[in-house]
């Protein structure tokens, strides 16, 4: 099998979703949208075939420390979820993302910003991107 390996120091990937149609106002509610965050910064890794990655834990604490300033909008801490080093687990994923579909409404916006190990796999002749938590 074929890949492309790609060793990943500062991944941002961080993908505006809302939960409705367009942005801003939300159609059921005259409470601008909410928009929630959760940042992965994997460092750290159970399984010792991976190098350990230094810089990312900074990184993630840096782009949250961003969305909490004035340049980020000011996100309330409580909205921004920063999970770094054997937090980075796919438990952790899973439950984040049951944290932002149980309270999000029509309209609002999720932040996911990943900071990890990745590679390119080659799957039926077509290259999918996998992303390593710390439990892979």
């Amino acid at each position: 099998m074929k890949y492309l390996a790609i060793k990943c120091t500062l991944l941002y990937c961080f993908l505006v979703f809302p939960f409705a149609e367009g942005f801003g106002q939300s159609e059921h509610s005259a409470l601008p949208f909410t928009t929630r965050a959760v940042i992965f910064g994997v460092s750290d890794y159970y399984d010792s075939l991976f190098t350990p990655l230094p810089q990312v834990k900074s990184d993630a604490e840096q782009f949250a420390a961003f969305l909490r300033s004035r340049s980020g909008g000011l996100m309330p801490a409580d909205l921004v979820q920063i999970l770094t080093d054997k937090e980075s687990s796919t438990a952790y994923l899973a439950s984040m993302g049951n944290w932002i579909q149980e309270e999000s409404r029509p309209g609002d916006q999720a932040i996911f910003y990943l900071s990890c190990h990745s590679r390119m796999l080659e799957k039926e002749g077509n290259l999918s991107p996998y992303v390593y938590f710390a439990d892979s």
